[in-house]
């Protein structure tokens, strides 16, 4: 399961923080945002960060499904059925984080390649061996972890619905309503 965090579009879309005396600008739409980024970067603009994004979401799900079946198994009432809903909740949740604290390292370095607007003061970076030097030679391998407790904060009820979700089956009977099933 993939998760994206806040796209460069997403985050631009959130509001600001007005400063008292000062006229407060109305934020641009995900439509402009999108013809903005397209003309500056083109295509291309849209995938910026393609390559980061997919080394925290492959190692993620490589931490998450297995943890999430072991830990669910814990939980079973027998050898036989499914373990109860809330013990799938939480594994759900405890999976989740887990997995969020893991991959959080990675996480940072897609955040920053994706950033359009950087401050002055802000570096730029080519890629993701140029965005992982500078992080280490200019923050410190602590800057890895930024965001950390609040992303695990995010994904575990996340996953932990997801799971629960689909221990009831509601998947299964939306998708009975495609044509062809």
């Amino acid at each position: 399961m993939l998760t994206p965090p806040p796209s460069e579009a997403q985050r631009k879309l959130m509001p600001e923080t007005v400063v008292p005396g000062t006229v407060p600008t109305k934020s641009p739409t995900a439509m402009q945002l999108t013809r903005e980024l397209l003309k500056e970067k083109g295509i291309a603009g849209l995938y910026k960060g393609l390559g980061a994004t997919l080394l925290r979401d492959v190692p993620f799900s490589i931490i998450y499904f297995p943890l999430f079946a072991n830990l669910n198994t814990l939980g079973k009432r027998g050898a036989e059925g499914p373990a109860p809903f809330y013990v799938s909740f939480l594994a759900g949740c405890l999976a989740g984080s887990t997995a969020a604290v893991a991959v959080n390292p990675v996480d940072v370095i897609k955040t920053r390649i994706q950033s359009m607007n950087r401050g002055s003061t802000e570096e730029t970076y080519s890629g993701v061996t140029d965005c992982i030097s500078k992080i280490m030679k200019n923050e410190g391998p602590s800057a890895f972890l930024k965001g950390a407790y609040c992303r695990a904060l995010v994904i575990a009820p996340l996953f932990g619905i997801a799971q629960v979700v689909y221990f009831f089956g509601a998947g299964e009977y939306i998708l009975s309503f495609l044509p062809g099933n």
